[in-house]
């Protein structure tokens, strides 16, 4: 729900209000040439706000070149040779983000991510990760719950 207008609105309002009755300047008489103001003041508002959505892509081309410069690594090769296949939010069964590894537990917990998959020659690469931490290559992948639109996978 958008509510900024209304707020801003409101907030104007108020000030106007507050202003006109605690103002301890003497009110125009009669044919003087004060004049009052013909726009009210605006609120100062930041530029954005933390709730406002950040376009995924933004958010997501760090991660992506963070699994990109990895595999090159691992590969011996160049980055150029990486092909992007996937790059989504995902939210992934439980904190092992969809990588569990053997003989280790995990809080069943839906756990919000991402999900990665590279290409290299023929091979294809998942990489796996949290939202804000380096994402890491998945030997082993399992699918996540749902990706950022909410559908699930089956």
């Amino acid at each position: 729900m958008y509510t900024r207008p209304v707020t801003s609105a409101a907030l104007c309002a108020l000030l106007l209000v507050a202003a006109a009755c605690g103002s301890d300047v003497e009110s125009p008489k009669q044919g003087s040439s004060a004049r009052l103001l013909e726009e009210p003041p605006q609120p100062l508002m930041a530029d954005r706000t933390e709730n406002e959505e950040v376009p995924a892509g933004s958010r997501l081309k760090p991660l992506v070149q963070m699994a990109t410069q990895d595999l090159a690594t691992m590969l011996n090769a160049k980055p150029e040779t990486i092909d992007v296949i996937e790059a989504r939010f995902v939210t992934w069964p439980d904190s092992s983000l969809g990588c569990p590894q053997p003989d280790l537990a995990y809080m069943q917990v839906l756990t919000e991510g991402v999900l990665i998959v590279l290409r290299h020659g023929s091979a294809l690469y998942h990489y796996h990760g949290s939202r804000a931490g380096r994402p890491f290559y998945c030997k082993q992948p399992r699918k996540p719950v749902t990706d950022r639109s909410g559908e699930a996978h089956r």
